[in-house]
C-alpha cells in the first residue's frame, strides 16, 4: 500500500547513500567489497573491462561492470518471481522485492530523482539513470533494477 510506505522510504532523501546493492555507480570496486560479497570476476565485453557477479543471500543476483581502471560503471540486479528481501536501491533506499512500481514511484518523489516519463526509470541529480522493471503493471514484484550513465548503456 502506498499510504504505509511513507515511513518506509524515509531515508530516501537526497542526502542519504545511494547504491544498488550494496555498490556505488562511479566508485572503485575495491576488493574488500567483492570478497564481501564472494563475487565471481568474468571477462568484459565492449567498454567494460571486468564483470562481477554474485548472488544474494535474501534472493536476485547482482552484476557489476568496470571499466579498466576498475571503476563502477554498471549495476545490474535480477530477481526471479517469489523471491523477497529488501535492497538497496538508489532512488529509494532499502526496497523490498515484493513491493509495487507504484512504491518504487512514491519513493523516488522523496529523492533527487526526477522520472524520465518512462515507466520505472529515474534520472539523479549526476545525470545517471536508474531503471526498475516489475513483474506486472499492478502490484508486481520487482524483477529487475539497473544503474548506468547513459553513455555507460551499451
Amino acid at each position: 500500500m502506498v499510504i504505509a510506505a511513507s515511513a518506509m522510504f524515509a531515508d530516501a532523501s537526497a542526502s542519504a547513500p545511494r547504491t544498488l546493492a550494496g555498490v556505488t555507480l562511479g566508485a572503485p570496486l575495491a576488493r574488500d567489497v567483492v570478497q564481501r560479497f564472494g563475487a565471481e570476476k568474468h571477462p568484459g565485453t565492449g567498454a567494460n573491462a571486468a564483470t562481477w557477479t554474485w548472488k544474494r543471500a535474501g534472493g536476485g543476483v547482482v552484476t557489476v561492470s568496470t571499466d579498466n581502471a576498475g571503476v563502477v560503471q554498471r549495476i545490474d540486479f535480477t530477481a526471479k518471481q517469489g523471491e523477497s528481501d529488501a535492497i538497496d536501491l538508489p532512488c529509494a533506499g532499502s526496497f523490498e522485492i515484493q513491493q509495487s512500481h507504484l512504491n518504487l514511484d512514491f519513493a523516488a518523489e522523496k529523492s533527487a530523482c526526477v522520472s524520465t516519463g518512462d515507466a520505472g526509470s529515474y534520472t539523479l541529480p549526476d545525470g545517471s539513470v536508474f531503471e526498475a522493471r516489475f513483474e506486472g503493471p499492478g502490484d508486481g514484484q520487482l524483477l529487475e533494477a539497473i544503474w548506468y550513465r547513459p553513455a555507460a548503456r551499451v
